[in-house]
C-alpha cells in the first residue's frame, strides 16, 4: 500500500512537470512583434469590394487622404457594427534582413494583399459568404523591395467582430516560416499521442468491464472530441485536407461540445445526491450550444457571438461545479478526487484561450487547451488506480470467503469427537478411490471396524467414557495408516478405512496391525478394548460400491460371530 501511494504521488508530480515544461516552451516561443512591420498602421472602412481594376483606382485615390484612422497593431481596429469591408495599411522598409515571407492567420475573411497598387495575393471572392470563409493560415513570399513600399490588406467578412483581426501575423525568412508552421503544432503533436493512448486504454476497459461502463463511455467520447479538436486547431492539416470552412465550423462546435462532454464525465463521478445540480449545469451549456447553432443558421454568427456568453457561464458555473466535485470527494469518492485537478486545469486554460483568441487581450500562437490532456491523464490514471484497488479488494474478499467456505466445508466433513471424516464425505472419497483404481488398474481395499461390546462401555461406565474410548480408538488407527488412506466414522462405534493401491494381502496385514495395536493400547483402565475387522477388495469394473459395502459388512459380521477381536475377509 505504501508503494502504491508513492506511485500515486509520482504520477501527479510527473504530470505537473510535463505540463509546466510544455507551457514554458509555448510561452517562450512568444508572439509576433509589431516592429517587424511598419510603425504606423491605419485602417479605412471601405465600401463593397469590386474588381481588382476598380479597387486599384480606389486605392490610388484614397491612400494618404482623410478617412484613414490609426490603430494599435496587431490589435483589431475599431469598426462600425455593419461594416463588411476594411482596408489596413502600413509601410515596409527594404531593410528587413532577409525576412521576406509574410505568415498570418485570419478567421472568416477573404482578402487581397497589395504592394503599393499591385495585388500579390488573393483569397476568396471578396464578398461575405453564406458559410463564411473559414479559418486558415497563409504564407506569402514578398518580392525584393528597394524602397519603402506600402503594404495593404483589403479584407472582407460577414462578422465585424472578426473583420480586420489577425490571430497571428509574422514576417520572417521563408525557411523560418515553414519551420514555424510545424513548430506551432508541437503542443498538439505532443498531446495527440497521449490522447490516443488514453483512448485505447479506455476502449479496452469499455469492452471488458461492465461495472463502470457509463463513465468509461463518457471518457471515450471526450477523448474522441478532444482528438478531433486537436486536428481542427493544427496547421499542418491544410497540407492534406484544405477545407477552411469545414475546419472552422468543426472547431466552433467542438469549443462547445468539449466542456459539455467533460461535465458529463463529472456527472458520472459525482455522488447521487449531487447529480441534479450537475444535470442543470450540463443543460445550461447544452442550451448555449443550441442557441449558437440557431444563431449561425440565422446568419447572426452565433458561434462567435455566443462565445462571450460561454465564458460568462464558465466564470459563474465552474465554481459551482468545483464545489460539487469537492463535496463528492470529501465523502471519500476517489473518482471525484481524481477530477479536481483536471477540472481546474481545463477551466483555467479555457479562460486563457478566451482572453487570447476571443477577447484579444493578448496574442499567443497556440491554444493552451491542448495542455489539458496532461491534467486529464491524471484523472484517467486516477480512475484506473481506483479500479485496480477495487479489483484487488474484491480479489482479497473472494479469497477470504473462499478460504472460509473451504474451512466450513472441511469442518462439516469431519466428526467432531473422533476427528475422522463423517458420512458426508464417504461417497466422495470412495468414488475418487475407485475411479483412480479403475483408470490406473490398481487395487483398492476397504476395512470395516466395530468396537467389541461397546454398548456395555456406555451402560457400565457412562457415555463420557464411551466418548473417550471412541476418540482414543480413532487416534490409535490414524497412527497405523498412510496419508493417502481415508479413515471414516460410519456411525456409532463402526468405522471404515479406504486403502488405495492396497492389495488384499497388505490390507489383511494392516488390519491385524491395527487390531493388535488397539488391543495393546490402554483406551480404558477398567476394561481392555478390542475391535473386529472385516476386509474386502474391489473386484474391478463389474463391482460396485454397494456390493463392496455388503461384503465388508458380511466379513465384519463373520469376525464378530467367530469370537470378536479378529480379522475376516469376504471375497
Amino acid at each position: 500500500m505504501q508503494l502504491m501511494g508513492r506511485v500515486h504521488v509520482y504520477r501527479w508530480i510527473c504530470a505537473f512537470l510535463l505540463c509546466a515544461a510544455s507551457l514554458f516552451c509555448l510561452c517562450g516561443s512568444g508572439s509576433a512583434e509589431a516592429a517587424d512591420f511598419g510603425e504606423q498602421w491605419e485602417y479605412f472602412e471601405g465600401e463593397s469590394a469590386g474588381s481588382v481594376k476598380d479597387d486599384r483606382a480606389w486605392l490610388k485615390d484614397h491612400l494618404g487622404h482623410e478617412g484613414w484612422k490609426p490603430f494599435s497593431f496587431p490589435h483589431q481596429p475599431t469598426l462600425s457594427r455593419d461594416v463588411r469591408n476594411v482596408w489596413i495599411t502600413t509601410v515596409l522598409s527594404p531593410d528587413r534582413e532577409g525576412r521576406n515571407t509574410l505568415f498570418f492567420t485570419v478567421v472568416d475573411q477573404s482578402f487581397r494583399i497589395w504592394l503599393n497598387d499591385r495585388v500579390i495575393y488573393e483569397y476568396g471572392d471578396m464578398k461575405p459568404a453564406l458559410l463564411g470563409h473559414g479559418w486558415r493560415w497563409h504564407r506569402v513570399v514578398l518580392p525584393e523591395l528597394t524602397q519603402d513600399t506600402r503594404l495593404t490588406f483589403q479584407m472582407c467578412g460577414g462578422d465585424p467582430e472578426l473583420l480586420g483581426y489577425f490571430q497571428r501575423i509574422e514576417l520572417d525568412t521563408e525557411v523560418e516560416q515553414a519551420k514555424n508552421i510545424y513548430m506551432s503544432d508541437f503542443p498538439y503533436l505532443m498531446a495527440f499521442p497521449i490522447a490516443v493512448v488514453l483512448l485505447i486504454i479506455m476502449a479496452a476497459y469499455y469492452v471488458k468491464r461492465i461495472a463502470w461502463s457509463r463513465l468509461c463511455l463518457s471518457v471515450i467520447v471526450f477523448l474522441i472530441l478532444f482528438l478531433f479538436w486537436l486536428l481542427s486547431v493544427s496547421n499542418v492539416k491544410f497540407f492534406v485536407l484544405d477545407y477552411p470552412v469545414f475546419w472552422w465550423h468543426a472547431l466552433c462546435i467542438l469549443d462547445y461540445l468539449l466542456p459539455i462532454s467533460l461535465h458529463v464525465i463529472i456527472y458520472e463521478v459525482l455522488e447521487r445526491y449531487l447529480k441534479s445540480w450537475m444535470r442543470g449545469i450540463i443543460l445550461c451549456y447544452g442550451g448555449l450550444l443550441l442557441l449558437a447553432v440557431m444563431g449561425e443558421l440565422a446568419g447572426l454568427h452565433g458561434f462567435v457571438r455566443c462565445l462571450s456568453l460561454y465564458y460568462l457561464l464558465v466564470v459563474f458555473l465552474e465554481p459551482i461545479v468545483f464545489i460539487l466535485v469537492l463535496s463528492s470527494a470529501s465523502g471519500g469518492n476517489a473518482y471525484s478526487k481524481a477530477m479536481i485537478i483536471p477540472l481546474l486545469g481545463f477551466t483555467a486554460l479555457s479562460l486563457i484561450d478566451g482572453f487570447s483568441a476571443h477577447f484579444h487581450v493578448f496574442a499567443w500562437r497556440n491554444f493552451l487547451l491542448s495542455f489539458s490532456i496532461y491534467f486529464f491523464t491524471v484523472f484517467v490514471l486516477g480512475i484506473l488506480h481506483e479500479q485496480f484497488a477495487q479489483e484487488k479488494r474484491l480479489f482479497m474478499d473472494a479469497s477470504y470467503w473462499k478460504t472460509e467456505r473451504e474451512v466450513v466445508t472441511e469442518r462439516s466433513s469431519f466428526d467432531a469427537l473422533t476427528k475422522c471424516y463423517n458420512r458426508t464425505r464417504l461417497n466422495e472419497l470412495l468414488q475418487r478411490g475407485l475411479a483412480d483404481s479403475y483408470d490406473n488398474d490398481r487395487p483398492f481395499a476397504m476395512l470395516m471396524f466395530d468396537l467389541d461390546h461397546f454398548k456395555s462401555f456406555n451402560d457400565t461406565f457412562g457415555h463420557e467414557m464411551g466418548d473417550i474410548v471412541l476418540s482414543g480408538f480413532a487416534d490409535t488407527v490414524r497412527r497405523c495408516i498412510l496419508s493417502n488412506q481415508s479413515f471414516i466414522r460410519w456411525g456409532g462405534e463402526e468405522f471404515v478405512l479406504f486403502c488405495p493401491e492396497c492389495p488384499l494381502s497388505s490390507a489383511v496385514i494392516l488390519a491385524n496391525v491395527i487390531r493388535c495395536r488397539v488391543m495393546l493400547t490402554e483406551l480404558c483402565k477398567e476394561r481392555q478394548v478390542t475391535c473386529s475387522i472385516g476386509v474386502t477388495v474391489w473386484r474391478g469394473a463389474g463391482d460396485s460400491r454397494e456390493t463392496m459395502f455388503e461384503r465388508a459388512d458380511q466379513a465384519l459380521y463373520k469376525a464378530k460371530g467367530n469370537g470378536r477381536n479378529r480379522v475376516e475377509v469376504e471375497l
